[in-house]
């Protein structure tokens, strides 16, 4: 049983079915579009409240999606998704002082780091439908509200409907969220007690508002897909970040930390704040220039870093937001779910050959995914420390259960200076990228031969200032 039909819940029931023969995946929504092969409307869901803001599918994050579905990316594509080279012109980066250059290719040519630009209810509503119809043993329970876990010699053994209904299952993956309260069902158990669940949080008080915006059939198209103003903690606080998305819509976001952005339904309020953006914001306002609103400003507060360590309980185990939420401004979500369902998918294809090697007992096998689900997967492990050595650098953060501190000053140093060197040199700007994207790990920025070409950029950069003092 999944718990969540969000990305991550989609996902690891895709994980599941290799290996149970039925899958069941229940959502507190009464209508989960795309759950039918058929319902091909996309729209806003309930149960996720940050719907209409913007997301970003990074790259690993998508050929993972593929991997389990192979039919989705063609799905997507056809159902208006943009395709996005993000080492390409596609992508417009900025960094402090300038933008980040990338090496110029022809048409034909991409780079490996391809994924789409497409709203969140396109891309939940296409993969739900891909799932749908492709994996024909998980079955779907909306309007499911949960009163609990059922437990019984130590392990989980199933949930308990707020109407009473109990429903037994193997496995229980719990998938619904940050906000759900899995904490009070376990504590009500027994199993675990309180303290131990406490989330260690770090704030640094993003604050964005985002706007749909519809360009009209004579209006011509921005030169790019992808447009990212970032910002540089803790000397700059304010982000920009514009998409193009199917139907020739765009969406549009501003935001600052500590809680620096422009407030309330004031649209040219909103506007000017974009002007304190790098060049002024000039290509963030070109684009807005023509451009219809299609919705109204809808702000969203007090989004934080949050990671939750949960013990290993035979039969359950969580995926998703519920283990590690991150500041929206990363775009990492999506990808993070990505990666856990993927993780998931490799420890019981591990358990499934233990079984038939040793004989283990079904017992056995989910006391192992409880214990192995204990630890983040590598990947999601990297986009928290990312966040982390991010928000860290702001004076005022708050803090809950955490002892993270700002990256030493050396490595905040190599990292501005390395900002400065993607403005000219492709080679950085592309290592950069990929670390982000989760192609490499982020101690590929540290190796040798990119270290030399950032090292003698500044070393030639101090010898130009010195001689013109």
């Amino acid at each position: 049983m999944v718990i969540g039909a969000s990305v991550a819940g989609l996902l690891s029931a895709c994980a599941l079915s290799r290996h149970y023969a039925n899958v069941i995946v229940c959502d507190k929504d009464a209508v989960l579009p795309g759950a039918t092969p058929r319902d091909a409307v996309p729209v806003p869901r309930r149960g996720v409240p940050q719907s209409s803001q913007p997301h970003v599918v990074l790259t690993t994050g998508y050929e993972i999606i593929n991997s389990f579905l192979p039919s989705f990316e063609s799905e997507l594509l056809a159902a208006g998704a943009l395709p996005v080279d993000w080492a390409s012109p596609d992508c417009k980066l900025s960094t402090p002082g300038g933008w980040m250059a990338f090496p110029q290719r022809q048409t034909s040519s991409t780079s490996n780091m391809v994924s789409v630009t497409t709203s969140r209810y396109l891309l939940e509503s296409v993969l739900r439908r891909a799932v749908a119809r492709t994996v024909p043993n998980i079955s779907w329970l909306p309007d499911a509200r949960i009163k609990g876990l059922m437990h019984e010699q130590g392990a989980v053994c199933g949930v308990l409907l707020a109407d009473g209904t109990p429903l037994h299952a193997d496995l229980t993956v719990h998938a619904a969220g940050r906000s759900a309260p899995a904490a009070a069902w376990l504590r009500d158990t027994g199993l675990v007690p309180a303290e131990a669940m406490q989330p260690e949080v770090v704030d640094a008080q993003l604050v964005y508002t985002s706007r749909e915006y519809l360009l009209p059939p004579d209006v011509p198209l921005p030169p790019w897909k992808v447009l990212i103003y970032q910002h540089d903690p803790p000397r700059t606080r304010r982000i920009g970040y514009m998409a193009r998305l199917e139907g020739r819509r765009l969406v549009a976001t501003l935001g600052g930390y500590q809680r620096d952005v422009a407030s309330g339904q004031d649209e040219q309020a909103w506007l000017s704040f974009a002007k304190s953006l790098h060049g002024g914001g000039a290509e963030f306002l070109a684009a807005l220039q023509h451009a219809v609103p299609a919705t109204a400003l809808v702000s969203y507060a007090g989004t934080a870093n949050m990671r939750r360590r949960y013990s290993a309980i035979p039969g359950l185990i969580h995926v998703g937001d519920c283990v590690m939420a991150l500041d929206p401004a990363f775009g990492q979500g999506i990808s993070c779910a990505a990666l856990a369902a993927d993780a998931l998918r490799t420890q019981l294809a591990a358990c499934a050959a233990d079984k038939q090697r040793w004989g283990a007992t079904a017992a056995q096998t989910v006391l192992r995914l409880a214990l192995a689900n204990t630890t983040l997967p590598a990947g999601c492990e990297y986009a928290w420390q990312l966040a982390l050595a991010q928000d860290t650098r702001f004076d005022d953060v708050r803090r809950v259960g955490s002892t993270a501190q700002a990256p030493p000053g050396l490595l905040t140093w190599y990292i501005r200076a390395m900002r400065r060197r993607a403005r000219v040199d492709p080679v950085v700007s592309v290592a950069m990228v990929e670390a982000v994207h989760h192609m490499r790990p982020p101690t590929s920025l540290i190796v040798p031969g990119l270290v030399t070409r950032v090292l003698a950029a500044e070393a030639l950069a101090a010898i130009k200032r010195t001689c013109f003092l």
